[in-house]
């Protein structure tokens, strides 16, 4: 009987087992939660914009090295040239001057010394014409290729009248026959006015005028050795100008910097600041087609400043310039950082206070 109610009771259990619903398994939950994967995802991410920022920096700075190289390259290069092209002509002089010593050695002993005196004096007054041309670096200008010759023009000129003086001077100008000292002089200086002299002045069908003279000579040496003393000059003012220009970022204010830098020029009289002040109006006119882009005006304001400032003084304004950028984007990050700041927490408290409201009511 006992055994009988037991297997009845077992299989009512198996029964009542089968007609029960089957349980679902749930599925355990990573360790970390669901947030787990997309963090690692934007860590990722993260670590490769940090990698890519890196390697840019590491790019740029080789770039910068390499840039470096070929300027100082570039730099020794035209060094070794220029003392080159000075050991020749220091050579060549030193060279004429010892043949002169051989063959008329009496020349030397008596009249060396108002030579040179002669000869430095007509350098000197045809260095003058070039530093009231280039006042940018008069000292670069002089010191060119073109330049020296201009200048070496001019002293065998005056070296040449110095011994005109000394052979005819007894008919030209009785009172320098025993005065060398003076004949130098008037040499040196009085050369350049005779060769400057005009016969007369034709003017021709479009009205330009034309000396007839030794001045026609000497203006066209003048002005082969302008263009070539300009040639030199452009092609370094366009490459310091473009390489200083290109590694500015922002163009916001430049012009009222520059325009507050200038007042560092104590010298500068009315006429160049207005004319400064004026080329700025033009430059910077709404709507100008001629510099149709940012960096295109401030090169043209940069060529205008060069001619005040100089290389040296240029290259400071421009480094200054830089930083003052460096500054104002400083101050633009610190307020946005500000702002972003006080709008989350305006956020939070709005969200704060909406949830309060919202328990609130019923």
């Amino acid at each position: 009987m006992d055994v009988d109610d037991a297997t009845m009771e077992d299989q009512r259990e198996a029964e009542s087992a089968e007609s029960a619903p089957a349980k679902r398994s749930v599925p355990t939950p990573p360790v970390g939660g669901p947030n787990q994967g997309a963090e690692s995802r934007q860590a990722s991410n993260e670590v490769t914009k940090a990698e890519e920022a890196l390697r840019k920096v590491e790019d740029d700075y080789i770039t910068a090295l390499r840039r470096q190289a070929v300027q100082a390259r570039q730099t020794r290069n035209q060094l070794l040239k220029r003392i080159a092209f000075w050991v020749v002509v220091l050579g060549i002089g030193f060279l004429g001057w010892r043949i002169l010593e051989q063959r008329q050695p009496a020349v030397l002993s008596t009249h060396g010394w108002y030579l040179a005196l002669a000869g430095f004096l007509g350098a000197l007054l045809g260095g003058s014409e070039l530093v009231s041309r280039y006042r940018d670096e008069p000292t670069r200008a002089l010191t060119s290729t073109p330049g020296v010759f201009y200048m070496l023009l001019n002293a065998i000129i005056s070296m040449s009248a110095y011994g005109l003086l000394t052979r005819y001077g007894a008919g030209l100008i009785p009172s320098l026959t025993d005065d060398p000292l003076m004949r130098s002089i008037v040499g040196g200086f009085g050369a350049m006015a005779i060769l400057r002299s005009k016969f007369l002045t034709l003017r021709t069908e479009n009205g330009e005028d034309v000396g007839v003279g030794p001045d026609a000579a000497i203006s066209a040496f003048l002005s082969a050795a302008d263009r070539g003393v300009d040639r030199t000059r452009a092609a370094k003012r366009l490459k310091l100008v473009f390489r200083r220009v290109s590694r500015v970022t922002d163009y916001c204010n430049v012009s009222d910097f520059i325009r507050v830098s200038l007042s560092a020029f104590q010298n500068l009289n009315e006429k160049e600041r207005s004319a400064i002040d004026e080329k700025i109006k033009k430059i910077y006119t709404v709507g100008n087609a001629e510099y149709p882009t940012d960096e295109l005006k401030l090169q043209a304001l940069c060529y205008e400043v060069l001619v005040i400032a100089g290389e040296y003084n240029f290259n400071s304004l421009i480094d200054n310039l830089m930083e003052f950028i460096e500054q104002e984007e400083e101050k633009r990050r610190l307020r946005e950082n500000r702002e972003k700041a006080l709008q989350s927490h305006l956020d939070k408290v709005t969200k704060a206070v909406e949830e309060v409201q919202a328990a609130k009511s019923p």
